[in-house]
């Protein structure tokens, strides 16, 4: 017994170290397992995700198999993230990584798995059959029909396919086979009746351990751990690499301040980061959005977002769909024809003179008199038109000066 454990101990050593190691403390992630790749539209920075990464333990995937599972840092223009990585190992691979294990091992490690029909004796799997069961030349039990010609296909192979010749549940049964020129036959003998053990093929075990993951997903990660100590990691065929983290990473806020005549302007830019995920690549875009506040507190938000793989400012606007292509009679897209000839216009000249209609000094009105108590009252507008008299110059001046002004700001606007 003891050789026997020697030669395991052995036989799994050399196994590990054809897998890339075993996983303990802090052996690195195995190098057929990349890390995350990236797809950057960031501007103002640059986008790198750190290496080498962590490992941690294997971890459920909660259906009975079991992930590799890591973490690396992404790094961004004045911010991180940490991106989960792992790879699946389905619990069919489990389950035939386990079988191949305990080949080696021992089902030790699988003490605590509730598997059902199948047994480990003598250094195999056996499955629980009932009756009867036969045997030749010391082999068997074998405890069916399957069995029974499975193993004479084998030791035969030559003579395959064979089939039987008599029942199966006699005290005999008897196969044949057919080669060149004359019929072979092969008797077996019935050894026991009733429940039996036989040797379980690979798939009927691997079926067993299947459904005892499936019942008990938290012993996957234990499972793995121990299998990954005798099986070769891509003998296990993980699943690509997948890739996880946050939706979106806060970025970093600039203040930009003016002061002038007409008072302070403040404009603060915030850099958002977002991030999409498709098994192992990332990609990441950014948002920035930009808030002035005016002198007079009114502010004013726009928002830019770069587009993946463009890094090099804004999304583009969609182009617009070409009307005239799909529909050229409508009229907005007629042609333009040739305007007609401009027409010979006659000129004439003729003499104009202009007499003024008003005479340049007015007459003041008759003083109003009216009868008060008797009494006759004259009011005079003697003075009303000696003051307008007097204000007349300032009034033409004023005028001509308002004349003049405005004449000089048209023609000053028409040249520039």
């Amino acid at each position: 017994m003891a050789r026997v454990a020697l030669m395991r101990a052995f036989v799994a050593l050399v196994l590990g170290l054809l897998s890339g190691g075993v996983w303990a403390g802090v052996t690195p992630w195995p190098s057929t397992f990349k890390g995350a790749t990236f797809t950057s539209a960031v501007t103002g920075g640059t986008v790198a995700v750190e290496a080498p990464f962590s490992v941690w333990p294997a971890v459920a995937d909660g259906s009975g198999g079991a992930k590799f599972a890591g973490k690396q840092v992404l790094r961004l223009p004045g911010a991180s993230a940490e991106l989960g990585l792992s790879r699946l190992v389905t619990v069919a691979n489990l389950a035939r990584g386990a079988r191949i294990a305990s080949g080696v091992l021992g089902p030790l490690a699988l003490v605590g798995l509730a598997y059902e029909g199948i047994t480990w004796v003598n250094g195999q799997w056996e499955t629980e059959a009932t009756g009867p069961c036969y045997s030749i030349s010391g082999s068997g039990p074998l405890c069916s029909e399957a069995a029974v010609l499975g193993y004479q296909n084998s030791t035969s192979p030559t003579l395959a396919p064979w089939s039987v010749d008599t029942p199966y549940g006699g005290e005999t049964m008897r196969l044949k086979a057919a080669p060149p020129n004359s019929w072979v036959t092969q008797t077996f003998t019935k050894v026991s009746e009733g429940t039996a053990g036989q040797v379980a093929t690979d798939a009927e075990v691997e079926t067993a351990l299947g459904n005892a993951l499936a019942a008990d997903p938290s012993k996957a990660p234990g499972v793995l751990e121990w299998v990954k100590e005798a099986v070769p990691l891509m003998d296990l065929n993980p699943g690509p690499l997948q890739v996880s983290g946050p939706a979106t990473v806060t970025g970093p806020t600039t203040t930009n301040v003016t002061v002038n005549d007409a008072g302070t302007r403040t404009e603060n830019r915030t850099t958002n980061f977002n991030l999409t995920y498709n098994n192992g690549n990332v990609t990441v875009t950014q948002t920035t959005t930009s808030t002035v506040t005016f002198p007079d507190d009114s502010t004013q938000t726009s928002t830019e977002t770069t587009g993946a793989g463009a890094g090099d400012g804004a999304e583009k606007p969609p182009e617009l769909p070409d009307v005239c292509k799909d529909h050229p009679e409508a009229s907005g897209c007629a042609e333009f024809g040739e305007h007609d000839p401009e027409p010979d216009l006659q000129t004439e000249d003729r003499a104009l003179s202009w007499v003024p209609a008003l005479s340049a000094v007015g007459a003041c009105p008759a003083p109003e008199t009216a009868t008060v108590h008797g009494q006759s009252i004259s009011i005079s507008w003697q003075p009303v038109c000696d003051l307008a008299a007097g204000l007349r110059p300032v009034v033409l001046a004023v005028a001509w000066l308002s004349a003049g002004a405005f004449v000089f700001g048209v023609g000053r606007k028409v040249a520039a």
